[in-house]
Parts: structure tokens; C-alpha cells; sequence
């Protein structure tokens, strides 16, 4: 018979696992001492350079917030100095560089959103959303301008939304984040559900969902329209 754990075992063992944790982060950060940044650095640098290549950039060149690739680098470098890093004990380089290869990207994407946000405003952030949550689109209230006959802006916009969500349903051919994709066309967005459905866990749907933004960031780049693929990222 499994003895029923009193909440003051329970405490006791929370607070070892969370001292364990505490003392696990120490000895990454101390590690992390040890490494060769100097020939880290630059590599990083070079990543950086072509992560913010990579995007295109409204209205001036310049980064915002005063960032080039070598702050990019070096800002990165300092947060995983500080811990801030999903590494072990025990990594090797290439999976220390991998790390900091996705913290570059994050930092890139951070900033390019900042310039895009000042630049447009999504549709969907004009209106307050109702009172169940749901996002209203400015374009429901506009009345159309155009002449043709039978066609108005919400028709057009429905048309550009119906084909793009079937280019991105025919990128996603094969595997879990096809079948996740399946559910949100659905309407399924609970990822509880979500995993009841394909017999997932909770954490392999939360992974499936981070491989699903990345792809939906492929296709916004090979030129997918934006408005249509943040819709699909917020659901």
C-alpha cells in the first residue's frame, strides 16, 4: 500500500527539488565561464549578420533600440552568462552554439516586430475583442469601394484568407504539425483538446505548435500575405 504523502513531506520535497534546480543553474553559469568566447563570439556575430539579413526592414536600415548584429551577439551572450539559457550540465559546443543561434533569432524577431508594429497595425488590433475573447476585423465595419459587380473588400479578403490557409495546409503535408493544423482549421485551439484528439501529450502539442509558427514564418517570408498568417499564429 503507497503511503498517502502529508503536505509537510510534500514541502520538504518541493523545496530540495527546487534548491536542486537553484544549484543546477549555478554550475551551468559557472560552466558557461569556461567557454572559449572568443572564437564563440564572432561566430555568433556572423549568425546574427545573417538572421538580420535574412528579414526585410521598413523604412530605415537600422535596427531599433540602437542594435546592430554585434549587440545582438553580445546582449545574447550576457542573458545566458545570467542563466538564462536552456542548457545542461554536460553540453557540447555544438549544442551550446545551437542554443545561442535560437536566442539570436528571437532577439532578431523581437526587434523586427518592433519596426513592423510602428510601421502597420494589424487589422485585428483596432477593435476591442468581444467579451468572450473574440478578435474583431476593422474591415467587417468598412463598407466597400469597389465598382465589380458582386465583389466587395470582405469577399476579396475572404478569398486571399481561403488561399492561403489551403497553401498552408499543402507546406504542412505529412506529420504531427499537419494533423495540429487539421484541428485549428477545426476550430479546435485548446491544446488539452488538441492532444486528447491525437493522443499527444499536453508538451508534445505545446513543441508541434513552436514547429507550426516557425513554418507559418517560412511562408509569411516566401510571401504569404501577413495578416492572414498572424490570424493562424494567434488562434
Amino acid at each position: 500500500m503507497i503511503e498517502k504523502e502529508t503536505w509537510a513531506k510534500r514541502a520538504a520535497r518541493l523545496l530540495e527539488e527546487t534548491q536542486t534546480r537553484e544549484t543546477v543553474k549555478d554550475g551551468v553559469q559557472k560552466r558557461l565561464q569556461w567557454e572559449d568566447w572568443e572564437t564563440l563570439l564572432p561566430e555568433l556575430i556572423e549568425f546574427a549578420k545573417g538572421a538580420i539579413a535574412r528579414r526585410r526592414w521598413r523604412g530605415s536600415k537600422k535596427l531599433p533600440e540602437g542594435f546592430d548584429a554585434n549587440s545582438v551577439a553580445a546582449e545574447v551572450v550576457q542573458a545566458a552568462l545570467q542563466g538564462e539559457a536552456r542548457l545542461a550540465l554536460g553540453w557540447t559546443r555544438e549544442r551550446l552554439l545551437n542554443e545561442l543561434n535560437r536566442k539570436v533569432s528571437n532577439e532578431v524577431r523581437r526587434l523586427h516586430k518592433l519596426v513592423e508594429t510602428r510601421a502597420v497595425r494589424s487589422e485585428w488590433d483596432v477593435l476591442v475583442p468581444t467579451a468572450s475573447g473574440e478578435l474583431r476585423s476593422v474591415f467587417a465595419w468598412m463598407k466597400a469601394r469597389s465598382s465589380a459587380v458582386g465583389w466587395d473588400d470582405g469577399q476579396v479578403r475572404d478569398k486571399v484568407r481561403k488561399e492561403t490557409e489551403q497553401r498552408i495546409a499543402e507546406a504542412l503535408r505529412g506529420g504531427d504539425v499537419e494533423k495540429l493544423f487539421g484541428c485549428l482549421r477545426a476550430g479546435i485551439v485548446k491544446r488539452r483538446q488538441i492532444a486528447a484528439m491525437l493522443r499527444m501529450s499536453v508538451t508534445e502539442v505545446t513543441n508541434c505548435r513552436k514547429r507550426l509558427d516557425r513554418k507559418l514564418d517560412e511562408l509569411e517570408r516566401a510571401g504569404c500575405p501577413g495578416w492572414v498568417i498572424e490570424q493562424w499564429k494567434r488562434m
